[in-house]
């Protein structure tokens, strides 16, 4: 009787130490049990059943923080490759933006600083200064109402490079606290693009309105889009 107690208590504490059901326990339980229809033998019975359930949530607990790795290095994969700035950002209790909680390989590369140095900074550390507070507040207040909102802005890198973006804000929940992820597209060439076209469109809009020839233009369902000075003269309209 002895023996089969000692068997069982050195099983309970086996299990105990190692979380795994080896041939040294299994054959301590099977001391223990001895095929007996004693106490001791439905003791060491149920233990046996409870390293089998226990050996089963561990398997299913190491499965799953598997699955959860997997997915967290898509993530961040996914995260790294976007060619735009992504941001998260901590949200305080008055609703204004706090300090970053994330940053993509991008954000690091277009500003210039190292991922810690990001992490300890807020978009008032990368922002051109924003004189027009109530749009800042409004912009605030309509994110709060739709969950997301876009935004032009200027950042500015550790080198002292200022660069246009067009920012998309969401709103969302990060370990149970509200955060905002921010996706932030460089729109420079954009920039410089309509500023071109609107040099071309100040530098033609002269000698089209000095132009003698009557000059129109219509849209692909023949609706008038504008014209010149002598066009309008013949058509009795003000230009």
């Amino acid at each position: 009787l002895s023996r089969r107690i000692v068997a069982l208590g050195k099983a309970s504490e086996e299990f105990a130490h190692s979380h795994t059901v080896s041939a040294q326990l299994q054959q301590l339980l099977d001391n223990a049990d001895d095929r007996r229809e004693d106490v001791i033998s439905q003791v060491a019975r149920s233990l046996s059943a409870l390293t089998v359930v226990a050996m089963e949530r561990e398997a299913e607990l190491r499965e799953s923080e598997t699955r959860i790795r997997d997915s967290e290095q898509r993530f961040r994969q996914l995260f790294n490759c976007s060619n735009d700035v992504i941001l998260a950002v901590e949200l305080l209790p008055g609703g204004h933006p706090g300090t970053f909680l994330e940053a993509n390989d991008m954000a690091c590369e277009r500003l210039g600083y190292s991922r810690e140095k990001l992490l300890r900074m807020t978009p008032g550390d990368i922002e051109a200064p924003e004189p027009d507070r109530a749009r800042i507040s409004g912009f605030l207040r309509k994110l709060r109402e739709k969950c997301q909102v876009t935004i032009e802005r200027v950042h500015v890198a550790k080198d002292g490079r200022h660069f246009p973006v067009e920012i998309s804000l969401h709103l969302f929940t990060l370990a149970g606290k509200d955060a905002l992820l921010a996706v932030a597209r460089d729109v420079s060439e954009r920039r410089q693009a309509d500023d071109k076209l609107k040099e071309s469109h100040n530098l033609l809009r002269p000698i089209i309105d000095t132009s003698p020839m009557r000059i129109f233009w219509k849209d692909r369902k023949s609706r008038y889009l504008g014209c010149n000075a002598a066009f309008a003269r013949d058509a009795g309209e003000r230009q």
